[in-house]
């Protein structure tokens, strides 16, 4: 990827910051596959384009407008499935991808180390802590790989480019995923033998989502889109 560009216009900032909040409020209207245990939700399209946008808004521009974007997207008719949390969800990913394409690995890895936590403490989370493979995988990769996954995404090699896309891209979403295991276990009261159920199900998506935001980022990096677009 290019180098990032600094002194962005902040107007140019808010353009981007409501372009991209458009965009995945949209993706998140086109669904993927049924989540197992909750009635009418299912993984979407924003799950591709959340983490996307934090490679090219950056951590905190990324977060902010998923963050707008999942609130727009409740207005669009979305259902809130899990209330007022249900927009952070695609903003963490937004934020920890953009976290780690930026080289800062540390607050990943305290965000997901929280998490896990978080999971084994709920009686639900201590039923199913074999999911805790998918995320326990994610930390194992930042701690192994650090800031090389920056490193990777701003690689000049295509191949180094969509490894280091794949890597953040995976942490970021898995990171939304454990997030929104802890809600369903809290708010709706799924238990722990769904979250189990649905582990091949998670392979297959969280692989998809991840190859498929690797390819659209080396796409637009071909087309040299992505250097007008990074911004902190």
């Amino acid at each position: 990827m290019p180098s990032k560009n600094r002194n962005v216009p902040k107007s140019l900032v808010l353009t981007y910051i409501s372009v991209f909040a458009a965009l995945n409020a949209m993706a998140d209207l086109i669904p993927f596959t049924p989540i197992l245990g909750i009635p009418e939700a299912s993984f979407r399209l924003g799950w591709i384009l959340a983490p996307l946008t934090g490679v090219l808004l950056g951590k905190e521009m990324g977060g902010i407008s998923c963050l707008i974007g999942g609130i727009i997207e409740i207005f669009l008719g979305v259902p809130p499935i899990f209330g007022f949390f249900t927009p952070l969800r695609p903003a963490i990913s937004a934020f920890m991808t953009g976290m780690l394409v930026s080289r800062n690995w540390r607050m990943p890895v305290m965000t997901l180390l929280a998490l896990i936590s978080i999971w084994l403490l709920l009686p639900t989370g201590r039923g199913a802590y074999i999911v805790l493979l998918f995320h326990i995988t994610g930390l194992a990769m930042i701690l192994l790989l650090r800031g090389k996954i920056g490193d990777l995404v701003s690689s000049c090699d295509p191949k180094e480019g969509a490894w280091g896309l794949f890597l953040s891209t995976y942490c970021g979403n898995i990171s939304r995923h454990i997030f929104g295991n802890i809600l369903g276990a809290t708010i709706l009261n799924i238990q722990s033998i769904y979250f189990i159920y649905a582990m091949p199900y998670t392979i297959v998506e969280q692989l998809t989502f991840a190859i498929g935001t690797a390819i659209i980022g080396i796409s637009l990096n071909r087309l040299r889109l992505s250097q007008f677009l990074q911004l902190d």
